[in-house]
């Protein structure tokens, strides 16, 4: 009698609770269409079909109760306000470019979209941030920025593929100019953020300092940024380099990336940077190397790439031209066609670094998922000592890497298909392969304890990667600004040591 008693006790109290947590969705977005009617878009429009599809992997094409697309700094406020205040889950999208199901989206609750926030706004110094800067709203995918800067002749350090959008600077953002100027979030003079008061605050190094850096790589962890005020600098002409190789030239490929990351090579020359991946498909054992790199001179063919150069292969549009130019041959990645996933993994650069994460990932791929419909492959990402260098000297970050412990490679994996029956097979093979290139680095004393937020797979932690204790300083930074956690308990992705996942 007592056991059945409290199953029903346990029933009932379930009941209100999933009642009251439906309740409180709904009122949400009912209480938001009130307040701001132009801006809600409900289950059957053509505005919820194309803000809850505009994430560049249809993995995470989920479906919230509503989606809320603020036309204003003071909007979003408000309607955080309400989010906060009736318990809902809330999503923010800005880019839409993490594949990952669950983090920038959501299944119940409410999405926020950013799309509204498309200020892009030049500042001249002298100004109370002591530097010339772009007020860039959170809207704007990076190639939108590059050609606004281009009509001015100049640049920011922002990221190096067209669609991906100014989200990726709360997790540092990986640049062509990261060798001269560091991560991007190393240089932002000012955040404007919706906080968890629901307060539109700025956040920058004398108002706020302490909040100021952790959103240089804390993610989504301590407000909704609407704006970022990025130092600008003088940009000329650039030699744009971009190739694609047949299978055949594999090898080569592999030994010009070994000699650009050992010392003497490419990478000693500050104004060059590598966006290599190799892509492979399982079902024809084809393996096709690729590169897009950025010379910060009008040179043709510099030296720091002549190892490339050497390799023949289809010129994809190489030769001297704007950035903009350049970043707008990777306009490709922002088709949604498929689905994927990724993880990733950081290796110290050695002679060995190249075959391991290459003929890993073909002997892992031949063993699981020889007939894949689909392609796998890599993106060799190298992280210099120069790189680090200029993280410290502009300014830190919670990454807090250390440039003496010498420059690596992020190895980000990823699978690409069409099938959602393949989500669990493709989640499979990745982990399996982290896992295998993971035994091979530590056995040979070449891993490196580094997980990149922006690249991060869904079972995968960035922040107890981060150095110095800063994983403790960002938790106490969190209490201090968001007592009641609402960006740590309502707001879906990769929070300070662990996971909500959205989905």
């Amino acid at each position: 009698m007592a056991t059945f008693t409290l199953i029903v006790l346990l029933t009932c109290i379930w009941s209100v609770v999933a009642t009251t947590s439906t309740w409180n969705r709904s009122n949400a977005c009912q209480s938001l269409s009130s307040k701001f009617p132009a801006s809600i878009y409900t289950v059957g429009s053509s505005e919820y079909k194309s803000e809850t599809q505009a994430y560049w992997s249809l993995a995470a094409w989920l479906e919230p109760d509503c989606v809320f697309a603020p036309a204003s700094s003071s909007d979003l406020a408000g309607g955080v306000d309400v989010l906060i205040k009736s318990n809902t889950t809330f999503a923010i999208r800005s880019g839409g470019h993490a594949p990952t199901t669950g983090i920038a989206s959501t299944g119940h609750g409410v999405l926020i979209s950013m799309a509204q926030f498309k200020t892009l706004t030049l500042h001249d110094a002298p100004n109370k941030y002591g530097a010339s800067y772009l007020r860039c709203g959170a809207a704007n995918p990076w190639g939108v920025v590059y050609e606004f800067l281009g009509q001015h002749g100049l640049s920011v350090v922002a990221g190096r593929i067209w669609p991906v959008g100014t989200g990726a600077l709360l997790g540092g953002a990986l640049s062509f100019f990261s060798q001269q100027r560091g991560w991007g979030s190393n240089n932002i003079v000012n955040y404007e953020v919706v906080n968890a008061d629901a307060k539109v605050v700025q956040v920058n190094a004398k108002s706020n300092p302490d909040l100021f850096w952790a959103l240089k790589g804390g993610g989504n962890n301590f407000g909704i940024v609407t704006h970022y005020d990025m130092k600008t600098f003088k940009q000329d002409k650039i030699f744009g380099f971009n190739m694609a190789w047949p299978p055949e030239q594999m090898q080569k490929f592999s030994d010009a990336m070994t000699n650009w990351m050992l010392p003497g090579g490419g990478r000693e020359d500050a104004k060059g940077a590598l966006m290599p991946s190799t892509q492979y498909t399982p079902a024809t054992d084809r393996l096709e190397p690729s590169l897009t790199a950025l010379y910060d001179a009008p040179i043709n063919n510099p030296a720091a790439f002549e190892n490339f150069s050497a390799i023949a292969g289809t010129d994809l549009g190489n030769g001297v031209q704007n950035v903009s130019q350049l970043v707008n041959q990777t306009i490709g990645y922002s088709a949604r066609v498929l689905r994927w996933k990724w993880y990733v993994t950081s290796i110290k650069f050695d002679k060995e670094t190249m075959p391991i994460v290459i003929d890993t990932m073909v002997d892992v791929a031949k063993e699981l998922i020889p007939k894949f419909d689909g392609f796998v492959g890599v993106a060799e990402e190298p992280i210099t000592i120069k790189h680090l260098e200029a993280a410290k000297a502009n300014g830190g970050d919670p990454m807090n890497l250390d440039p003496k412990d010498g420059g690596f490679l992020m190895a980000l994996y990823y699978t690409a298909y069409s099938d959602p029956k393949l989500d669990e097979t493709a989640e499979n093979y990745l982990k399996t392969l982290i896992s295998t290139v993971e035994k091979k680095t530590k056995a040979k004393n070449l891993f490196y304890d580094f997980y990149f937020l922006n690249d991060l797979g869904i079972a995968q932690d960035a922040f107890t990667s981060y150095k110095g204790g800063a994983l403790n300083k960002l938790k106490a930074i969190s209490r201090k600004y968001d007592p009641r956690g609402v960006f740590q308990h309502l707001v879906p992705g990769y929070k300070l040591g662990y996971l909500v996942d959205g989905s």
